[in-house]
């Protein structure tokens, strides 16, 4: 019998791929501090269904191929 206790106490992780040096690194860091602030509400809060978020940042240097390399 599958129980939902399984899931409990497991975080669930998010990626964010940003510009967060280059020209654009003025959007980019703006992004990145919304999603902090964003999950930090949530975790606070009590998670999703209990279960808190993670956030990856990753930094995309205004560039598409490291961005694409870094979603893959």
């Amino acid at each position: 019998m599958e129980t939902r206790s399984t899931s409990i106490g497991r975080s669930i992780k998010v990626g964010v791929v940003t510009d967060q040096t280059g020209p654009l690194s003025f959007l980019g860091i703006a992004n990145a501090n919304v999603a902090r602030m964003v999950i930090d509400d949530i975790n606070a809060q009590g998670g999703v269904l209990g279960r808190q978020i993670e956030l990856y940042l990753e930094d995309s240097a205004t560039t598409d191929s490291v961005a694409e390399a870094k979603a893959a």
